[in-house]
């Protein structure tokens, strides 16, 4: 009794906001669980201090209970937390591995609500690395079945996520309508935290819209209930995107200040997708101040993580989406050398641009080439190979059908309906792929191939008649570079508008 008591109170406490006095008595309850030597009671005391963890940002103590409530009992919840647990932790393929177990459990339970939840996570999986299309499709799913089974909370919460990517597609009048609905649930369900996240979230649609004395009214407001409520992880999101309305108003002060606080909490939650974030900011705010050496070795960091990042993506699509998400790190990372190129011809700040050129475009031809030329599927797993093969069967069926369709008659509604089937076949198979990938042992020993330096293309790429002009576009300024097997010279172009 005084065990179920402690449970109570320590999901009240979460509730309410009060994470410390919710770990408090969650702790009690966990030594009295040990006492009353049941695996089932430390399962359940085990779950709700992964939650709290989970909460405060605290990921790997969150995983470490999850992990332990996990072993007594496989759970479609708990890996559903963990595979959350994974991405704001960048293990991306190991986050997509969890929601796939936790949706086939809770397909076999008829439990839609808990379907609703992973359509939402894994939505959120591929907002992360920029595929808006996939992760839409995954909202949509997860919407109506909130619904059906009545679950308001989670509602607001998907809500607000489309109204992310809305955003993100540049829709923002559409982004907009769902925050509000998205806000007025939060207030409804008093679900604090998922108040302050959705008024940081219409905030950032009137800085993009030029409204930035009201979006800074709002971040204010979000600031003020994220802290109250102990979301770090949201918080230092919040203040990065604020760090940006500051650098839109020209107040780099405040800007910067706003990245350094984002990446100081995005480091004690490790959450390297903001840490990168913020560093990026940070590498900005310097860059326009024209303190560039330091820019340099704040965008440098940034990029460290992207890359390692990538790395762990074994899906291609993925990889490449994600890598196109953060396009703009490399286009700042080349600008900045090239600005220093101009004080300083003499330290080969134009080789090093040049060099960030490939690093950005090269990696993904490199890594295919590569792997071609592994055999990849020897010894995987038979059961994969099938389901691939069954899977390609099913698509090549179902892209006859759509041929056949747009040849004839166009009945849009059966159009539609095919070309949904193909995407959702077309995912499946990509995801397969991916597994095969990953456990392949042929794959897992694949070295990450490099791109060329200056040298290296001098010596291996060129000869005496070819001369290499390289192009990188960008926002501000754009650059060329011309290499031959003994000269080199750099030039800046206008923007790429």
């Amino acid at each position: 009794g005084e065990y179920d008591a402690l449970l109570s109170m320590g999901d009240l406490y979460r509730i309410t906001g009060e994470p410390n006095k919710a770990l408090k008595v969650l702790n009690r309850a966990l030594s009295l669980s040990r006492t009353l030597n049941s695996g089932r009671v430390e399962e359940d005391v085990y779950t709700d201090l992964g939650a709290v963890y989970d909460d405060i940002g605290e990921s790997v103590e969150a995983l470490e209970n999850y992990s332990k409530s996990l072993s007594i009992n496989r759970s479609a919840v708990i890996l559903s937390n963990i595979g959350l647990l994974y991405v704001h932790l960048g293990q991306i393929q190991k986050a997509f591995d969890s929601f796939r177990e936790s949706l086939g459990l809770y397909r076999s339970h008829r439990d839609k609500g808990g379907q609703a939840l992973i359509f939402n996570n894994v939505g959120l999986l591929y907002f992360r690395v920029g595929e808006l299309d996939s992760a839409l499709r995954s909202f949509e799913k997860a919407l109506p079945l909130t619904r059906i089974v009545h679950y308001k909370y989670g509602e607001g919460i998907v809500l607000n996520n489309l109204g992310k990517v809305y955003s993100a597609k540049g829709e923002k009048q559409k982004s907009l309508e769902y925050f509000n609905l998205a806000l007025a649930i939060d207030r409804e369900v008093k679900d604090r935290s998922g108040e302050g996240v959705s008024l940081a979230t219409i905030a950032e649609v009137h800085a993009t819209a030029g409204d930035l004395r009201k979006s800074l009214e709002y971040y204010g407001e979000a600031l003020s209930i994220l802290r109250a409520s102990g979301d770090r992880g949201h918080e230092a999101s919040a203040l990065i995107h604020m760090g940006k309305a500051y650098e839109q108003s020209r107040d780099m002060d405040r800007s910067s200040q706003c990245y350094k606080d984002a990446l100081s909490l995005a480091t004690s939650v490790e959450d390297p997708f903001s840490e990168s974030a913020a560093m990026y900011g940070i590498a900005h705010v310097e860059g326009t101040r024209g303190n560039l050496t330091p820019a340099v070795a704040e965008i440098e960091s940034a990029i460290k993580i992207v890359e390692t990042l990538r790395i762990k993506l074994s899906d291609q699509r993925l990889r490449a989406s994600y890598f196109s998400s953060v396009r703009e790190y490399y286009e700042l990372y080349i600008d900045l050398l090239m600005q220093l190129e101009k004080k300083d011809p003499s330290k080969g700040y134009a080789a090093r641009a040049l060099e960030a050129s490939e690093r950005s475009r090269a990696r993904g031809l490199l890594e295919t080439l590569q792997e071609a030329r592994a055999d990849i599927r020897r010894d995987v797993d038979p059961h994969l190979l099938e389901r691939e093969h069954s899977l390609q069967q099913l698509l090549d069926g179902k892209t006859a059908r759509q041929m056949r369709l747009l040849a004839g008659q166009q009945n849009e509604k059966q159009v539609a309906a095919v070309k949904k089937e193909i995407e959702e076949l077309l995912v499946e198979y990509q995801d397969v792929e991916a597994q095969i990938r990953a456990t392949s042992p042929g794959y897992a020993g694949l070295t990450q191939p490099q791109p060329f330096d200056l040298a290296e293309i001098q010596k291996q790429v060129l000869d005496a008649d070819t001369v290499l002009l390289e192009y990188s576009l960008g926002s501000e300024r754009s650059y060329l570079w011309a290499a031959t097997t003994d000269s080199f010279a750099s030039f800046q172009l206008p923007k790429e508008a």
